[in-house]
């Protein structure tokens, strides 16, 4: 977990050595009900649903990946409100 703050924009970035999102598209995976599986613990695709709304809710970005070397990102963005959006 880090967290990376220049007066702008402050980001949270967790990483960790899991399964990472399994079959990950971008463009579904944070609907609703979105499940990642092959990862030995499906999920029912609420919890990031939720996390979603919540952040961008109140003005932010969050955006999911994998690392190379196996394991999963998330990174969460906000910016201050009077910098840079």
């Amino acid at each position: 977990v880090s967290v990376l703050a220049d007066g702008v924009r402050t980001q949270l970035l967790v990483e960790d050595e899991g399964p990472g999102f399994p079959g990950l598209d971008a463009s579904a995976g944070l609907l609703l009900g979105a499940r990642f599986t092959g990862a030995g613990n499906d999920g029912w695709g609420i919890g990031l649903h939720t996390v979603y709304q919540l952040v961008t809710g109140a003005g932010g970005t969050l955006a999911l990946g994998n690392r190379p070397e196996g394991g999963g990102i998330v990174q969460v963005s906000w910016w201050t409100a009077d910098g840079g959006r």
